[in-house]
């Protein structure tokens, strides 16, 4: 299950990013906002995560918060099990697409 803090954001970008042929969204915080101000499962896909967005995104990021979406069983396993702060410490980072 999600939680979220508005969708107010979702609303107003329906408007500002209706016409661009692709957005790119750098850094972390605008990630969250992406997402809607949502926590999302871990392995939400990407693309059902954005698919309010009016617009082709690509999202690159360092991960420093906790926010995170499009990642395999597999692949947050293996995180968890050698990464304590994986989402927080900037070690690691995402290029992720839905155009």
């Amino acid at each position: 299950m999600r939680r979220c803090r508005t969708t107010t954001r979702r609303t107003t970008w329906r408007w500002e990013f209706a016409s661009p042929t692709l957005v790119v969204m750098k850094g972390d915080l605008n990630y969250p906002r992406l997402m809607g101000d949502c926590t999302w499962p871990t392995t939400t896909d990407f693309t059902d995560a954005t698919a309010y967005f009016p617009a082709p995104v690509v999202a690159l990021r360092t991960l420093k918060s906790e926010v995170v979406v499009g990642l395999g069983d597999g692949t947050v396993r293996e995180l968890d099990a050698t990464a304590q702060q994986r989402r927080t410490s900037g070690t690691y980072g995402l290029l992720q697409a839905r155009v």
